[in-house]
């Protein structure tokens, strides 16, 4: 009899253990819930910043005049480095991203004339160029793709005069 109500004791004990943990998992259960209700009532604010808002239909082609170079990040702006361009379609404020090479930001210089292809997209009501394709001293470089999605360190910002040498050997 006495290991009958030890079995029961352990028993017990387990049911016990497990009631605790069922408790945290709908706690950390409801929590989750509550955070995911935070994160998407945030939607419309993150979606400015995202590129499932390019618009590559709507793409624009612009030979401009580089104003300034601004490589400190501005609140609410596209992350990474930024063109002041003038040209005579109007003045730009073209985003290029963080992944441009250290060589591609050395060509970069004010009063240089260059040609950059991208999507005029507003995030909290400021009108940015996202700039896709940029030919800078003859060389194509690409920024972003198709979608609109910044090329990173490993797949880009590609130098299209490089890679067609390379393709040739």
């Amino acid at each position: 009899m006495p290991q009958s109500l030890g079995t029961l004791e352990v028993r017990s004990s387990c049911s016990q253990i497990l009631s605790k943990i069922l408790l945290t998992g709908a706690c950390l259960a409801i929590s989750f819930a509550a955070s995911a209700t935070s994160i998407a009532q945030d939607v419309p604010s993150l979606h400015e910043n995202s590129v499932l808002a390019y618009r590559a239909d709507q793409e624009i082609r612009v030979t401009a005049s580089i104003q300034q170079i601004v490589t400190k990040r501005i609140e609410n702006s596209p992350a990474g480095l930024h063109l002041m361009l003038a040209s005579p379609q109007g003045a730009y404020d073209a985003s290029l991203g963080p992944n441009i090479s250290s060589e591609v930001k050395r060509s970069l210089t004010a009063g240089k004339s260059i040609e950059v292809t991208g999507a005029i997209e507003t995030v909290r009501g400021q009108s940015y160029l996202l700039v896709r394709e940029l030919m800078l001293d003859g060389k194509l470089i690409v920024v972003r793709n198709e979608k609109g999605f910044l090329l990173n360190a490993r797949n880009g910002p590609r130098n299209y005069e490089s890679a067609a040498k390379e393709g040739a050997r």
